[in-house]
């Protein structure tokens, strides 16, 4: 194990603890077995109360597990010994995974009107204050300059990617009615001139 413990993902896991990661819940193998990495500290079962305390060791993470989440999860038993190679670069990968998607910058709810289409306006502006050009480089090729942000080039627009497609509750981010009458408006002025 000491591959794991050497690496700087690992170190990072350890530094930043059960509180500064998003820790996945345990999954399991194939054979219905718990994934447990080498090196793991904290228990990842929902809703455990002593899923922010650190363990002293792997084995005593196992020991909480077996007798806390009995019912909920079954623990290979092993004979003991270093994991394998193998079993180590798995685990580095892991804590790499879990360090990245910390990493991640948290992309903007989607503008959208309260009938779900695109809120254009909307979109544009939070483009321009994020530095990004309007129309995209893909909407240029394809000479779809007017059609870039709408829902009808939301298939090839590029600037779809500097936006999450949903909020954190799963529902769209809606505007008020508001700024969707204003925008209407100042569409119909545009049309005027």
């Amino acid at each position: 194990m000491t591959f794991v413990k050497k690496s700087e993902a690992y170190l990072q896991y350890l530094k930043l603890g059960a509180e500064g990661l998003a820790l996945p819940p345990f999954a399991e193998n194939a054979m219905g077995y718990l994934v447990i990495y080498p090196g793991e500290v904290y228990c990842r079962a929902p809703g455990c109360p002593k899923a922010k305390e650190a363990y002293s060791s792997l084995n005593n993470l196992k020991k909480h597990i077996q007798s806390a989440h009995s019912k909920k999860y079954t623990i290979h038993t092993t004979s003991g010994g270093a994991p394998t190679i193998e079993e180590q670069q798995e685990a580095i990968e892991w804590y790499q995974k879990l360090l990245e998607e910390e990493e991640k910058p948290e992309l903007p709810a989607l503008p959208l009107k309260k009938d779900g289409t695109v809120h254009i306006k909307n979109m544009k502006a939070m483009l321009k204050e994020m530095g990004v050009g309007v129309p995209c480089s893909e909407c240029k090729k394809r000479k779809k300059n007017r059609t870039c942000c709408s829902s009808n080039s939301q298939e090839w627009c590029e600037n779809f990617d500097y936006f999450a497609k949903e909020d954190d509750k799963g529902k769209a981010k809606e505007v008020e009615e508001e700024s969707e009458a204003e925008s209407e408006g100042e569409e119909e002025s545009d049309d005027g001139n």
